[in-house]
């Protein structure tokens, strides 16, 4: 099969506000493409090999119904999943980290986390336990220290980008947006294009926070310039991990190493074990979320 693809979408997809779903999707031979699981600014991920692992394409061509074509900037599509590419052969093997089963034409492969993420699992199931949110909240900060000490800003740090295995662990997926650093930078100084481990640990306290209050939680920020005032966000008192919430949002941290200090300190565990015992005993009333931005839940990327 050839790995870019052409795609079939209706013509008001080009007017302003329109919707944008596919009609269909093609190879560039003509045979039928199965309907991606994803799609995001540059390409499409579809399930391959009888459900085993997905492959992340990019868009070629786009045919418009009435025959008008729309050709993609090739220039820019095939080296951005280039960049995501080199991410993952940066930290393929890191524990947590998507499998990254080598390159397709101009996509790539990957093992195929069928259980959804996180994102999906807080609009879909019941609230996770206080242990388990624990546990999810040690293994995401853990898998961020992992990115930075590979020297990789992940950029879009949020509850869809973290998948599930079917012992509910964590995997981090889609690196569409992370830049890759030289191995001698130091991170605790480096700003690329607005980017920085402060940035990357500001969306960590929102992850956090998005399972805290069991609600997918969203902070319009960019780069470091569009930090939002701390005032002007949610209070985090009663929840899970409230104070390390409120250090990432207020930008306290140089670094995630000083993050995972406080996660692991005697008295972080025993706040969070003694708001485990009050959720076990009692219904507890979730805090005011009026700031918070609420989003459909979106297929993996």
């Amino acid at each position: 099969m050839a790995p870019g693809i052409y795609i079939a979408i209706p013509e008001d997809f080009l007017l302003p506000n329109a919707p944008t779903s596919y009609a269909y999707h093609i190879y560039r031979d003509g045979t039928p493409l199965p309907r991606p699981i994803a799609r995001g600014l540059h390409g499409v991920v579809i399930v391959e090999d009888g459900g085993a692992t997905v492959v992340k394409v990019p868009f070629l061509q786009m045919i418009v119904d009435n025959g008008r074509k729309f050709e993609s900037d090739r220039n820019k599509l095939t080296p951005s999943l280039e960049s995501e590419r080199l991410v993952y052969e940066r930290l393929k093997g890191t524990t947590g980290i998507a499998r990254y089963l080598g390159p397709v034409g101009e996509g790539f492969r990957l093992e195929y986390y069928p259980h959804g993420n996180l994102q999906q699992y807080v609009y879909e199931r019941p609230e996770a336990s206080m242990h388990q949110k624990r546990r999810w909240v040690i293994e995401i900060v853990e898998l961020l220290a992992r990115c930075h000490e590979a020297r990789v800003l992940v950029y879009d740090v949020s509850l869809r980008n973290f998948v599930l295995d079917k012992e509910d662990k964590v995997h981090l997926i889609d690196f569409a947006g992370s830049l890759l650093q030289p191995l001698d930078t130091n991170m605790n100084e480096l700003c690329d294009l607005g980017c920085s481990v402060k940035l990357d640990m500001l969306h960590l306290g929102v992850v956090i926070y998005g399972l805290g209050i069991w609600s997918d939680f969203d902070i319009d920020c960019g780069v470091e310039e569009e930090w939002p005032d701390p005032a002007s966000l949610p209070s985090t008192a009663g929840v899970l991990y409230g104070s390390i919430i409120r250090a990432c949002w207020e930008g306290r941290y140089r670094n995630i190493g000083e993050l995972q200090r406080e996660l692991h300190h005697p008295k972080s565990r025993r706040n969070a074990r003694a708001k485990a015992n009050r959720q076990s005993l009692s219904f507890e009333a979730k805090p005011s979320q009026i700031s918070a931005k609420h989003h459909p839940p979106l297929a993996n990327k």
